[in-house]
C-alpha cells in the first residue's frame, strides 16, 4: 500500500486517506484525521480526532485534541490527548498525557503517565518515580481509575483499582482497592483500603 508523505512546516486541513501517512515536521492539522495507518513525528498539532485501521506510532511532540482510534497505538514521545484512546493495544515508552479514558485489550505503559481512566482486560503500568529510593505523591504518575481483569502497577497514584489479579509495587499510593481474586502488595506500597474478596499473595 503507497505512503502519503507530509513534511517541512505547514497546516493542513484533515481529511481521509485510503493509504498509510507519514507526518514529519512542523504541522497543524485543522480537523479530523483518517488514514489506513498512521505515523506521526515532528511538532504536530491535530484539532480533531485521529482514526486508523491499523497501526498508529507517535514520535516527537504531538498533541491530540480529540480522540484516538486504532487496532494498535504506539508511543515513544511527548503526547497530549485531549480526548480518549480506544485501541486493541495500547503500549507507550514516552510521556503520555490523556485527559479521557485509555481503553485496550492491553494497556502497556513505560514511561510517564497522567490519564483520567485506563481500562482493559490486562493493564501493566511500570511507571517508575522521578526519584530512587523514597518517593513522594507529587513524583509518580496519576490515574484516577485503573479497571481490568488482570493489573500489574508501579509509580502509580491512583484513587481507585478494581480488577480480578492486581499487583501493586513499592513506588505506588493507592485509596481504594478492589479485588476479586489475587492481590500482591509489595511492602513500601500505601495503600488506604482494600475491598472485595481478594485472597493476598
Amino acid at each position: 500500500m503507497e505512503t502519503k508523505k507530509l513534511e517541512g512546516v505547514m497546516t493542513i486541513a484533515g481529511g481521509h486517506y485510503d493509504e498509510n501517512i507519514d507526518i514529519n515536521g512542523v504541522i497543524t492539522c485543522n480537523g479530523d484525521l483518517s488514514a489506513q495507518s498512521a505515523k506521526l513525528d515532528g511538532v504536530l498539532t491535530v484539532n480533531g480526532n485521529v482514526t486508523v485501521e491499523q497501526k498508529i506510532s507517535i514520535g516527537g511532540v504531538v498533541t491530540i485534541k480529540g480522540n484516538i482510534r486504532a487496532k494498535e497505538v504506539y508511543n515513544d514521545s511527548v503526547c497530549t490527548i485531549k480526548g480518549s484512546v480506544e485501541a486493541d493495544t495500547i503500549q507507550c515508552q514516552g510521556v503520555l498525557s490523556c485527559k479521557q479514558q485509555l481503553s485496550g485489550d492491553l494497556v502497556e505503559i513505560q514511561g510517564a503517565l497522567s490519564a483520567k481512566e485506563v481500562v482493559g482486560e490486562k493493564v501493566v503500568l511500570h511507571c517508575g518515580s522521578k526519584r530512587g529510593g523514597f518517593f513522594k505523591r507529587k513524583d509518580l504518575s496519576h490515574v484516577d481509575l485503573i479497571e481490568a481483569t488482570e493489573i500489574e502497577i508501579d509509580g502509580i497514584c491512583s484513587q481507585n483499582v478494581n480488577g480480578h489479579t492486581i499487583t501493586i509495587g513499592s513506588q505506588c499510593h493507592i485509596d481504594n482497592v478492589d479485588c476479586s481474586g489475587t492481590l500482591s502488595i509489595a511492602p513500601g506500597a500505601e495503600v488506604k483500603t482494600i475491598n472485595g474478596k481478594a485472597h493476598t499473595a
